[in-house]
């Protein structure tokens, strides 16, 4: 009996110090908002309950294509972009997104719009009679016709919404000059303006097909490593980044052998299903030291090896190489052009010219450079008279 008390005392001690812990424990955030969106001063308006989202018009004239906004968003939250990044807003008919991450990581996504208007509302009703319409795409994948453009007030336009495949449209959000807005579900949608209205187009993934899968591929493994890709529906896009290994650099993403990126890290959004392969090529590392020999002297050829890799050296067959490493003596055996390259893991990196001939009253135009593999070098060589010209030219496949 008195066992089991002490047992029951036991676990109730441990239970109420676990409540403790937990009630103690600080509760994160889940604020994710956007409070203020300004760009050169000027304050964004910010819409929806739902599907947030944030217009602004600039003065005429502004370049849309360099901005910077100042963004506040709610304590503990983070935004990406984030605040002041310099931002392209020339937006061709699609909304700019921007995400924010409360502290709980709970996220919310804002369409951002941003129009330089020709003239201000008053005037150009006043003026011209034309008003300024801007139809952005801020949802899904599709396009619309009209993009933007003048257009005369109190006349019936009309908006057509086209989804790209695997989409389906889904409404209109239609806003009025005082950011109120309606929603339709009619495509196409025929409205009447009366001022500057911004009209935003809504698509979603068509139920019926297939999602993609992205598969991220290295060329040689020996060269770099990938990583994300991943499976997503129509019109979303996957991370994929690429890593080069040492004495490499990234050249680029490859689609069915056409490149479609440069960019080591970024996002990809497929039209089917895909792998897409990572490119990398050496670093360039130039050859120097003495490349006019004649037969039998020696010379120190170097590198300057700022990637810490490991490279070998190769020659053609008038020369002959010892020594390893960053520095190796080159010894010439006959007369002629001939040539020293250091290679990564077999791959040629350059090639060093160098000239073998008669130690009388030889002259070498060039200069005779280092060169990258697959370039080339022509020079002329006087050795005596008459005057005699050669060419070396020479290029290896990647």
């Amino acid at each position: 009996m008195i066992k089991n008390t002490l047992k029951f005392l036991i676990l109730l001690f441990f239970a109420a110090f676990s409540f403790s812990c937990s009630k103690n424990e600080p509760k994160l955030s889940s604020e994710n908002e956007i409070l203020s969106f300004q760009i050169n001063g000027v304050e964004g308006i910010i819409v929806g309950d739902k599907d947030k989202g944030i217009l602004l018009t600039l003065p005429p004239g502004t370049d849309l294509s360099v901005l910077s906004p100042i963004i506040i968003v709610s304590p503990k939250a983070t935004v990406f972009p984030q605040s002041g990044a310099v931002q392209n807003f020339s937006y061709n008919g699609y909304a700019k997104h921007y995400y924010v991450t409360a502290e709980d990581g709970s996220k919310q996504t804002y369409a951002v719009t941003v129009a330089s208007r020709p003239l201000d509302a008053l005037s150009t009703r006043a003026i011209t009679g034309y008003v300024n319409i801007n139809v952005a795409v801020v949802s899904g994948s599709g396009y619309t016709h009209p993009v933007t453009g003048p257009v005369y007030d109190d006349v019936q336009c009309i908006a057509t919404a086209y989804p790209n495949t695997g989409f389906l449209f889904d409404h209109w959000r239609i806003f009025n000059p005082d950011a109120t807005y309606s929603e339709k579900t009619n495509n196409p949608c025929s409205f009447m303006p009366y001022d500057d209205m911004w009209i935003w187009a809504y698509f979603k993934p068509d139920p019926n097909v297939t999602a993609y899968t992205v598969t991220p591929q290295s060329e040689n493994s020996n060269k770099g490593t990938v990583s994300g890709g991943g499976t997503v529906d129509p019109g979303y896009s996957v991370n994929i980044s690429a890593t080069p290994a040492t004495g490499y650099q990234f050249e680029g993403w490859y689609l069915n052998g056409t490149k479609v990126s440069g960019v080591a890290n970024t996002t990809y959004k497929p039209s089917a299903t895909c792998t897409l392969v990572a490119k990398f090529s050496p670093i360039y590392i130039p050859i120097s030291g003495s490349n006019v020999l004649s037969v039998n002297s020696t010379a120190t050829l170097s590198i300057n090896n700022t990637t810490g890799a490991t490279y070998s050296w190769d020659c053609s067959s008038n020369l002959s190489l010892s020594g390893s490493g960053n520095s190796v003596s080159v010894t010439a055996n006959s007369n002629g052009a001939g040539w020293v390259c250091i290679l990564i893991n077999g791959e040629e990196v350059s090639r060093y010219v160098v000239f073998v001939g008669p130690p009388s009253d030889l002259s070498v135009f060039g200069p005779l450079a280092p060169v990258k593999a697959g370039g080339s070098h022509t020079f002329a060589a006087i050795t005596g008279s008459p005057t005699t010209s050669s060419t070396f030219l020479w290029s290896i496949s990647p």
